[in-house]
């Protein structure tokens, strides 16, 4: 029988030495630059975006050094003239002067394209976190306070503040929409409902020369749909969020809200309710006027309806929308005395409605013409689908 000599096992120096050096070099100002020459280093350079030059000059400061000395080189110029790039330290990502203008001021929205771009992939606890610590730090809540507290346009200057603050760090960098929502629901559902509708307002309302337009909808109507998106597409895509892809607010929530919102500063004309109402889209008009319908509030619904209407024709040039709601919050009533209610409600708020025009009209107003031939048209187009409904329903 042999007799076997066991040897230890020996680790070679060279790959313990490797190793080492490996790792020396990851720890290095340049890390892994380090070990290459200069000339050949400046030869990547040559071939790397300047996006990317810029966020390699973040990693260390002597790679920042080494990329201002290549940008002062002939390869350097090369690649930044082309693109009209301005050649500033890499330190100093925005100008330390003093901003006259805050809307035309960067450094909000490089901070939040830095601040997402750190949390990209973070799970929304930890995203809620860091939307705690900024408000701390920034005591953004201070200012939040004293506005909601002051009567409305009273601090337009910590309005635009808390409006640039909170859109430019959080909702406006996002990727996409689901994102807009969680932070959108982050920044106004701590507060108090009166205090979201305010907030949410602050946040989306129209503005105009830094001021936001609070008086906008209680003295003006929209006259076509570029009129209707840009008073109130905002606020719409705003309430559309909160409702379909964010699951903190439940239908009585987004009513409540959309209630506050028409009703600050004051009650909003009817006409720019259904605006806002026409641009959240079917599901959510259908779930507000159901709600003033289970109040048993019928003229108000049919006054809403009429608004509707005209809305309708001035956006898309037809009754498809307002007819298709008119029905659908006719099938939910589930009393046939309320349908006929319901029904005879909306047409004598259309009737009203032409009165009221045709007297504007006789006074010489032009738009009131107009606006009398759109309703009466739109009555036309509400006596046939009435027709049709109560003859199927009588088949029925």
């Amino acid at each position: 029988m042999q007799n076997y000599i066991l040897r230890k096992l020996r680790r070679s120096l060279r790959l313990l030495e490797k190793n080492s050096s490996l790792n020396q070099l990851k720890t290095a100002p340049l890390g892994l630059f380090n070990q290459l020459p200069l000339e050949i280093i400046y030869r990547i350079f040559q071939f790397l975006p300047v996006d990317d030059m810029g966020l390699l000059a973040l990693g260390s400061k002597a790679m920042r050094n080494l990329i201002e000395i290549f940008a002062n080189t002939k390869q350097g110029l090369k690649l930044f003239a082309p693109g009209c790039v301005i050649l500033a330290k890499t330190s100093l990502t925005c100008k330390q002067r003093d901003c006259q203008c805050l809307r035309k001021c960067v450094s909000l929205t490089y901070y939040g394209k830095f601040i997402h771009t750190v949390i990209r992939g973070w799970d929304n606890t930890e995203y809620c976190r860091v939307f705690e610590a900024i408000e701390k730090k920034s005591k953004i809540m201070k200012y939040i306070d004293l506005t909601l507290s002051s009567n409305l346009g009273s601090r337009k200057h910590l309005e635009l503040i808390i409006r640039l603050f909170y859109r430019s760090i959080f909702i406006d960098e996002c990727d996409n929409v689901n994102q807009k929502s969680f932070w959108l629901s982050t920044i106004i559902k701590s507060l108090q409902m009166i205090h979201q509708a305010k907030l949410f307002l602050i946040l989306f309302a129209p503005i105009q020369n830094d001021e936001i337009q609070w008086t906008e909808m209680n003295e003006h109507v929209i006259a076509n749909l570029d009129e209707a998106k840009h008073y109130f597409k905002e606020l719409a895509v705003g309430v559309f969020m909160l409702y379909h892809l964010n699951n903190d607010w439940n239908d009585s929530d987004i009513i409540t809200l959309l209630s506050e919102i028409t009703a600050t500063p004051s009650d909003w004309l009817p006409e720019n309710v259904c605006t806002l109402l026409y641009l959240c889209g079917k599901d959510i008009t259908i779930l507000y006027l159901e709600d003033v319908i289970n109040k048993g509030n019928f003229e108000e619904v049919a006054s809403l309806l009429t608004s509707l209407s005209l809305v309708s024709i001035k956006c898309e040039g037809e009754h498809l929308f307002s007819m298709n709601i008119i029905t659908s919050i006719c099938d939910r009533i589930p009393s046939k005395r309320d349908k006929v209610t319901y029904w005879n409600a909306i047409a004598d708020s259309f009737r009203n409605a032409i009165m009221y025009s045709y007297d504007l009209a006789e006074i010489g107003d032009e738009d009131s013409e107009q606006t009398m031939m759109k309703i009466l048209e739109s009555f036309t187009e509400l006596f046939k689908h009435s027709v049709t409904y109560w003859n199927f329903d009588v088949e029925e």
